[in-house]
């Protein structure tokens, strides 16, 4: 996301394509350091954007991951949160 402006990355034929979209009623903010440079690299190549701090990473989960979280964040007072290869919501 920039500003009010929101895209989506999906794959079509092995490439990474950016999509326009409606900004999601939900999603999760990434620390821009977990998203892998190739894809900041295609996204800066196709989407015009002047300050790349300026970039939101976000992500959307699926309906178990968001319950392993909301049970994490119920329990606890801080900390990060990661999700391992096999999606499994880790507190660390």
């Amino acid at each position: 996301m920039i500003g009010r402006k929101t895209w989506q990355l999906s794959m079509q034929a092995g490439k990474v394509r950016w999509q326009s979209v409606k900004t999601p009623s939900q999603y999760y903010q990434m620390d821009r350091t977990t998203v892998p440079e190739l894809v900041k690299r295609k996204f800066h190549r196709s989407v015009a954007a002047h300050n790349r701090d300026s970039v939101i990473w976000g992500v959307g989960l699926p309906g178990q991951m968001k319950s392993q979280i909301r049970s994490l964040m119920n329990q606890h007072q801080g900390g990060d949160l990661s999700i391992d290869s096999s999606g499994r919501v880790i507190l660390e």
